[in-house]
C-alpha cells in the first residue's frame, strides 16, 4: 500500500507508506496529496512525502477519488460517494447507487 514518487528522469525518488492494502486513488487538494485505499482509509501527504494524517478506517474500501470545488470526493464498493473538506473531515455522505462507484 505505498505511493511511489517518481522523478522526471523516471527514477524512483521515494515512497509514501501509510496504507495496508492497495492504493486506488491519488489527487491533490490545496497543498496536500491525498491517497485512497482498499484498506478503507485516506492518507494526507506533504510535498516531501511525509504522512500528515489519515482518516479512520471505514468498512468499505475506496475505489476512486476526485478533487473538485475545493473538496475531495471518494467512491466506494458499497455505492457510497463521500465528500471531504480540505482538512480531511467528511462533510457529506451520498447514498443511492446500487453498485460500487468506480469512477467520479
Amino acid at each position: 500500500g505505498a505511493v511511489c514518487v517518481w522523478g522526471l528522469s523516471g527514477a524512483l525518488v521515494g515512497q509514501c507508506k501509510g496504507h495496508s492494502k492497495g492504493v486506488t486513488g491519488l489527487a491533490t487538494l490545496q497543498d496536500r496529496m491525498w491517497s485512497a485505499s482498499l484498506d478503507g482509509t485516506i492518507c494526507f501527504w506533504s510535498a516531501d512525502g511525509e504522512c500528515l494524517g489519515r482518516t479512520k478506517s471505514l468498512v468499505n474500501p475506496f475505489r476512486c477519488m476526485l478533487a473538485a470545488n475545493e473538496r475531495m470526493w471518494t467512491g466506494s464498493d458499497r455505492g457510497v460517494v463521500r465528500i471531504w473538506g480540505g482538512a480531511g473531515e467528511m462533510t457529506v455522505k451520498c447514498r443511492g447507487h446500487t453498485q460500487g462507484v468506480a469512477c467520479l
